[in-house]
């Protein structure tokens, strides 16, 4: 029996990742890099080793999906590693140091990208991260120069493709670097451009 409860090696769905840049790696940074592979229940950063977090993944499947991919990924500059936790979960009592949230639950979470049951094909597009993003929410009036102004910022940017599907507006951004594609994605997911929260994945 672990010390969450549960029977050792039956439940690996947390996963412990180390190694990361504490000064912008948070809890909505982290979450916006494993979603990619699966729905995120909650993440914690350990008090004591601020470079250190736990994620739990909605099942064994997702936590595997999201080790295999992000094992070895640079985010913020730092080579993360991902690893099985001895935790089975993460308690839902959220720990704050002032304004620091270091515990954050994501279970009811819109944001979370295979909750849906059409959202289930999705696990066919699970890609490991690369230097193409798929941007998607978007402002119809955005242009081209408002999303390389956006982007820009994380480093050089070689194509970028607007198209539309179902009548939205969506686009293809790829970088010249992984490491870019990555930090522009961490950082941009969810966040307001010309008035609505974009959609960033890989």
């Amino acid at each position: 029996i672990t010390a969450g409860g549960g029977i050792a090696g039956t439940d690996r769905s947390v996963l412990l990742v180390s190694n990361l840049n504490v000064e912008k790696a948070d809890c909505d940074a982290i979450f916006n890099l494993f979603s990619n592979y699966g729905n995120i229940v909650r993440i914690k950063i350990l008090h004591n080793k601020r470079d250190h977090a736990l994620v739990q993944m909605g099942d064994n499947i997702q936590s595997t999906t999201a080790m295999n991919y992000l094992k070895n990924c640079v985010m913020f500059g730092n080579t993360i590693d991902v690893n099985y936790s001895k935790h089975s979960y993460i308690s839902s009592t959220p720990d704050q140091t002032g304004q620091d949230q270091l515990t954050k639950d994501y279970t009811n979470s819109t944001l979370n990208r295979f909750v849906r049951q059409a959202s289930k094909n999705q696990y066919k597009h699970i890609c490991p991260p690369g230097t193409m993003l798929h941007l998607s929410n978007l402002s119809p009036s955005i242009t081209k120069e408002t999303v390389m102004n956006v982007f820009e910022p994380f480093g050089g940017i070689a194509n970028l493709k607007f198209f539309e599907t179902s009548g939205k507006k969506q686009c293809l951004l790829q970088y010249f670097d992984a490491q870019s594609a990555i930090d522009a994605l961490v950082s941009m997911h969810n966040k307001p451009v010309e008035g609505q929260n974009i959609r960033v994945a890989f």
